[in-house]
């Protein structure tokens, strides 16, 4: 049994199909369209009550027309569409029955009557169910990292040549080197690197792979400008001076190799120097 009530429209009574139905069955020379409504309600109920599926085995038109007590009104409902006998005629079956009957037309219909009562919750409710969402969904957005752009300005600093490629390897470099903390210095070094002797001679032929440059740290090697010795003056005006190599001015740190060559030459010009002043206290004698 499908349930105890079905769903009908509230245009029933002056819909075109009920009209001829009431047309066709004309009552003391009129339509009864109240009394037709009420027979096609009676055969829904028979449906609904005893079909699952639209289909009413055993029943026959003459079996309608007496349980209406209402010859012609089983062929009436035929004619218009709303009623179809089997080719046998032993059973008769409703068009559409999922329609208006059944418990998918009950529940669509119940789905409606909720969806109403929803419409009618106030809208001071709504916005603050809405507000509570919002305020849900804004706590879920995790905060924006702050914006790290100090490998993209490296990739800008870094000199066109035939070895920058690689960017996105370059930037996962960047990134397990830790680079971006100190973006700023890796930087400077690319500039200086840009301006020595080693990058600018042979129009750049020995600039590095930048991929290469950060898998092996070389922004923590000092830049030497000019890296061809410094020219040993001669003796000097006076008997104690000296040529101080620690004044010449330089951009960077000299490597260690440098360093130690320039202590051999401090060593030289002191030793130099002193030979001097030796030579020339003993002309006075």
């Amino acid at each position: 049994m499908a349930g105890d009530w079905i769903k009908m429209r509230s245009d029933l009574f002056t819909h075109p199909k009920v009209v001829r139905i009431a047309s066709a069955l004309k009552a003391d020379g009129r339509p009864d369209v109240i009394r037709v409504v009420g027979g096609l309600m009676s055969v829904w109920c028979l449906f609904d009550a005893h079909s699952v599926d639209g289909l009413l085995e055993g029943y026959s038109a003459e079996l309608i027309d007496d349980h209406l007590r209402w010859n012609g009104f089983a062929q009436a409902m035929m004619d218009v569409g709303w009623l179809a006998p089997s080719v046998d005629g032993s059973s008769l079956s409703l068009p559409d029955f999922d329609t208006h009957n059944g418990q998918s037309a009950k529940r669509r219909a119940q789905d409606a009557d909720r969806k109403r009562e929803d419409r009618k919750t106030s809208a001071s409710e709504a916005d603050k169910m809405r507000t509570r969402e919002e305020k849900r969904r804004e706590e879920e957005i995790p905060p924006k990292a702050p914006k790290r752009d100090g490998f993209d300005r490296f990739w800008a600093a870094w000199p066109s040549h035939k070895r920058k490629a690689a960017k996105p390897q370059c930037e996962t470099k960047w990134e397990s080197r830790g680079c971006e903390a100190i973006a700023d210095a890796v930087i400077a070094s690319v500039e200086a690197f840009k301006r020595s002797d080693d990058w600018r001679k042979e129009g750049g032929k020995y600039i590095p792979a930048p991929l290469t440059w950060l898998n092996q740290s070389r922004w923590e090697t000092p830049v030497v400008d000019d890296p061809s010795p410094p020219t040993i003056p001669g003796p000097a005006s006076g008997a104690h001076a000296a040529f101080d190599f620690d004044e010449r001015p330089t951009r960077q740190a000299m490597p260690p190799a440098q360093r130690a060559v320039m202590a051999r030459v401090r060593q030289a010009v002191a030793e130099r120097a002193l030979a001097t002043h030796v030579d020339g206290d003993g002309g006075h004698g």
